[in-house]
């Protein structure tokens, strides 16, 4: 999608999953951006500010991967598979 109305809803719903899903949970892994430079670390406990700057920094789906294991597991999963399927591109 281009920025529309309709991908600004798409990226606001899943940032309100990933948000429900992953606060209170820590981290299991390092999350690293594109240079390398670990950003959040292992151990770290996942809350809305660090959420927040995850977003900012575009590691949302990074933080959500390296997230200790959970009892909602299961939507995490689903969640990955919908955000697969949504950017996969038509034609």
């Amino acid at each position: 999608m281009d920025g529309s109305v309709l991908e600004r809803a798409f990226t606001r719903a899943e940032e309100a999953l990933l948000s429900r899903t992953l606060v209170g949970r820590r981290l299991a892994a390092d999350v690293r951006d594109a240079a390398g430079l670990v950003v959040f670390a292992a151990g770290a406990e996942i809350d809305r500010p660090l959420l927040d700057r995850a977003r900012e920094r575009g590691l949302l789906e990074e933080v959500a991967r390296a997230a200790e294991p959970g009892t909602s597991d299961t939507e995490l999963e689903e969640l990955f598979l919908w955000l697969a399927e949504r950017r996969r591109p038509r034609g």
